[in-house]
């Protein structure tokens, strides 16, 4: 299906943990523990059974408040952004 956006809660915990450690010669340690952590466990908390960014998207919104979420994306997204 076109405009499809297939991400799975483990592939996405497995980059964001590299992407951590890529950012971390470059960030403050508080930055990484205040930042970085909350999103690390808040993905640890998503269910395996989401298989789409738009699922994604849905059950963050379920869980957490609408600034929060899109601060939660906003961090995400640097996963994707060409360096």
């Amino acid at each position: 299906m076109r405009g499809r956006r297939d991400i799975t809660p483990n592939r996405l915990r497995k980059l964001w943990t590299e992407y951590t450690k890529f950012q971390t010669p470059q960030l403050t340690p508080s930055t990484i523990q205040r930042d970085y952590h909350k999103v690390d466990r808040l993905l640890g908390k998503m269910p395996n059974t989401l298989t789409t960014a738009i699922e994604i998207r849905d059950w963050l919104l379920q869980h957490y408040a609408a600034e929060s979420t899109r601060r939660i994306i906003q961090q995400l997204n640097g996963l994707w952004l060409p360096i």
